[in-house]
């Protein structure tokens, strides 16, 4: 009875362990089933990724050609950008060219007319003052001359008139003389 009693105890063990290995089968089964779902899953989900890359991929693609075509468009438009930059500056330098050379060649102009009626002074006043000496002597002689005998009124009023003419051309020359200055201070700017 003793192994009767062992027997039965074996086969209880037994059961037990069964009833555990079954269990096990049962949880491995299981297991092996969410593995499998687990595993289609991921499966599905990598798919998807790789989609999502295939798709991310190509829009980088085109996003890629878009800012090729932009950085080409950009460079045309900054080479025309400095073609007209460079006609601009062309053109500009060439009318400040022509303005500087009218301006010059008007100043030249007036700088020979100034010289020309300095010239013209020069002489006014050289003819001025022999007119003077002249007068002195004539003065003097009429000193001795009696008034009755002989009248300047027509020598003064032509005295007179040099003297007047003497100081619009000294009035002249120092307008002249500032309009040379100007000229000369613009000459200096450019």
């Amino acid at each position: 009875m003793i192994l009767g009693k062992d027997s039965a105890e074996i086969k209880e063990h037994l059961k037990s362990i069964e009833a555990k290995i079954e269990n096990i089968s049962d949880k491995i089964a299981k297991s092996s089933s969410e593995f499998v779902e687990f595993k289609e899953s991921i499966r599905i989900e990598v798919g998807r990724i790789k989609e999502q890359q295939k798709e991310n991929f190509g829009e980088f693609q085109d996003t890629l050609r878009k800012i090729t075509a932009l950085s080409n468009e950009f460079e045309r438009s900054l080479d025309s950008f400095n073609n007209i930059k460079n006609r601009i500056d062309d053109t500009l330098l060439r009318k400040i060219t022509e303005v500087t050379d009218v301006e010059i060649s008007a100043i030249r102009k007036k700088m020979q007319e100034f010289n020309n009626i300095e010239k013209e002074f020069k002489a006014l006043v050289s003819d001025v003052s022999n007119l003077k000496s002249k007068i002195q002597e004539f003065n003097n002689i009429s000193a001795n001359i009696k008034e009755v005998d002989f009248t300047l009124h027509k020598h003064a009023r032509d005295l007179e008139s040099a003297d007047r003419r003497k100081l619009e051309l000294e009035k002249e020359n120092e307008n002249l003389k500032s309009i040379m200055a100007k000229m000369q201070r613009a000459n200096r700017k450019f």
